[in-house]
Formats: structure tokens, sequence, C-alpha cells
């Protein structure tokens, strides 16, 4: 069985995704892939979201920075569930 392994492709990157050697342009098809699970489709089950998301992914790199993605867009999907304030402020455009 072949193993996955995430390599570090770009040291000195700011960003999580040119570290893992994914372009600006595929972490946008990355996300949007996201965005269409969770928003679109509306997916609630997590298993499925990643076994889902595992389709789109070319690369290990990819499959973890698709995690990290998802759960940070959950998490912020669970804030703003919590906090109608913050929900309010994001839908005018703030930080929330």
């Amino acid at each position: 069985m072949d193993s996955l392994e995430v390599k570090l492709i770009t040291k000195d990157s700011n960003s999580i995704n040119r570290t893992l050697g994914i372009s600006d342009e595929r972490h946008i098809e990355l996300c949007d892939a996201i965005k269409e699970l969770v928003v679109v489709k509306q997916e609630q089950d997590i298993s499925v979201m990643l076994c889902e998301l595992s389709k789109v992914c070319q690369h290990p790199n990819e499959l973890a920075y698709i995690s990290f993605k998802l759960s940070h867009v959950l998490h912020k999907q669970q804030e703003l569930q919590q906090n109608p304030f913050a929900m309010l402020m994001q839908m005018m455009g703030g930080r929330g």
C-alpha cells in the first residue's frame, strides 16, 4: 500500500497553500469544491464531505490542505450560527 506523505515545497512562504506547493489558482479551485459541498449542496456529514473532496485532490498535499480549509469553514459556520450578531456583521461585509 502506498503511503500518503505531505511534502513541504516552499519553506519560506507565509501561505499554507504555497508552502504545500499549491498554486493560488488551484487554491481557488479547491475552495470552490468546498463551497459546492457546504453551501450549494448543504452537505452535513463530514465523512461524506472528506470522501467527496478527496476525489478532486491530485496530491497528498492537496488532501491535507483541503482538510485544513474544510475544518476552518465548518468552524466559521458553527461560530456564525452561535452568534447572530457575527452573522449579521458577515452579511454586511464586516469581519464578524
